[in-house]
């Protein structure tokens, strides 16, 4: 019976609730909140082609945060929040229906912790200078330069082929390429199958001394090997790895990561942004 008055006071104009406020459940007859509508951060671009609300932003998150404090509205709280590997702060809507609090998730904003880890592209710098190719020093300044890239965001982009990958990871890869496809080790098929086995054991153990950033471990292992590192595919890969210098392709692979990086990913609840024309 209320419900059926406020929908005559409504359509007769005598009664006007604002929408972003309260509206009545169907079925219920209860209060159930309802979420502000948000703008579009200013500047953000789409994770996703396909996604309209998970956005990224080259802006850092304290910027982010700044600007939704300053333009919150009523009800409106911005809390903390944190993963295992993201932190930032979420936009929650409170508020107190019959003597209960409610609450509703409007936007979650991140960027990634800060770690040790290194871009395997700064791995590819310091094995280089490792070798004496390139001072030390001229590592150590592209490190302090680049050594965030591992918290950056980045968009997903079509391969080529039908499917999505991380841009930055295809900025990589392409370099990737470059620095060690050309110079890829042309073996016989009776070389491949008899040296299998002991060149997939080599070839871990390099691995596994890359990911832990000795490369000069790389080099003794390589020398050390019972077979002769241009035997195995692993050992010739990384022979010619380290023989030659491929230092300014990678300099440039860093700069179009870092041209290509987003450090703040902002995730809008469903309903939030504005309708698109």
């Amino acid at each position: 019976m209320v419900k059926k008055i406020l929908v005559l006071l409504l359509a007769a104009g005598l009664l006007c609730t604002p929408l972003w406020i309260i509206s009545l459940h169907a079925d219920e007859g209860e209060e159930v909140i309802q979420k502000h509508s948000l703008d579009v951060y200013s500047g953000a671009a789409r994770m996703y082609s396909t996604d309209r609300n998970q956005l990224l932003s080259k802006d850092p998150l304290a910027k982010v945060q700044k600007f939704y404090e300053a333009n919150k509205k009523s009800g409106d709280r911005i809390e903390p929040y944190k993963t295992e590997e993201e932190q930032g702060f979420r936009l929650t809507y409170y508020r107190t229906i019959k003597g209960k609090e409610q609450s509703v998730l409007e936007l979650q904003c991140t960027e990634r912790k800060p770690n040790s880890d290194l871009h395997p592209a700064l791995g590819e710098l310091k094995a280089q200078a490792m070798m004496g190719k390139h001072p030390e020093a001229e590592y150590n300044m592209l490190e302090v330069q680049y050594k965030n890239l591992n918290m950056a965001y980045y968009r997903f982009v079509d391969d080529g082929q039908g499917r999505t990958t991380s841009e930055g990871e295809q900025i990589y890869r392409k370099a990737y390429k470059q620095a060690h496809d050309r110079n890829k080790p042309q073996v016989s098929a009776s070389e491949q199958s008899q040296g299998q086995a002991k060149s997939q054991v080599l070839k871990n153990q390099m691995q596994a001394l890359k990911v832990k950033g000795d490369y000069a471990g790389m080099m003794k292992l390589a020398q050390q090997s019972p077979q002769s590192p241009r035997q195995t595919t692993a050992g010739a890969a990384a022979m010619d790895a380290m023989s030659h210098d491929t230092w300014e392709l990678w300099v440039t692979c860093l700069k179009d990561l870092k041209a290509a990086a987003f450090w703040s990913k902002l995730q809008y609840s469903d309903g939030v942004l504005p309708s698109q024309k």
